[in-house]
């Protein structure tokens, strides 16, 4: 819904959800399921949080693995930086996405990147592991980058983006077009998905 999800004021964003001004903000929007690999996430974190002074990594979304998921955070060493809001409604996600810095997503199950392209849509730019789908949203280079899935790299493709706000703010710029074109491709699939369907239903064209 690019209606939903535009950029906006990051500081005003921050106000909004209290989330500190200055801080560099990390974010996954997600379901916390096992397939999610949101445990990667959190490990490569920790490598974040002792390079980048003040780094914060906020998750949002809920699942069968949170609880474990908030142990394993609150038994990191960067586990005091780490914090959960819980589950969502879908039209309090924009305050989040344009209040962060950077977008991390560890999911190689991943098949329409959908919050990646909601992200993108707010021009968060985004350190993803490579997948099907998630290559299909991030431009790597441009718009995000991507990476084997290995907590290391991740860790270390945020950190250069988080401590290079020059580079991040261009592939800001980037992310919202990349994020059009990719809810563009979604709409034409759907229109034909659904032409086909009322063929075999022998309904004709729309």
């Amino acid at each position: 819904d690019l209606d939903l999800f535009t950029p906006g004021d990051r500081a005003e964003a921050r106000r909004q959800l209290r989330l500190p001004a200055d801080s560099p903000l990390c974010l996954y929007v997600g379901r916390l399921d096992r397939e999610k690999s949101v445990d990667l996430i959190l490990e490569a974190f920790a490598t974040i949080a002792a390079a980048v002074s003040g780094a914060r990594l906020q998750v949002v979304g809920q699942g069968t693995h949170e609880a474990m998921l908030r142990r394993l955070a609150a038994s990191s060493a960067a586990g005091d930086r780490i914090h959960f809001s819980g589950g969502l409604p879908r039209e309090a996600l924009p305050a989040f996405y344009r209040a962060a810095d950077l977008f991390l997503f560890s999911s190689q199950t991943e098949t329409q990147g959908l919050v990646l392209a909601e992200a993108h849509a707010c021009a968060l730019p985004a350190v993803a592991v490579r997948a099907s789908g998630v290559d299909e949203v991030i431009v790597d280079g441009q718009s995000g980058v991507l990476t084997k899935a290995d907590p290391r790299e991740l860790a270390d493709a945020a950190i250069a983006l988080l401590l290079d706000p020059e580079r991040r703010a261009v592939m800001a710029r980037a992310a919202r077009p990349a994020a059009e074109a990719s809810f563009s491709a979604a709409r034409q699939v759907q229109s034909m998905v659904a032409h086909y369907a009322r063929l075999l239903a022998g309904a004709g064209p729309a």
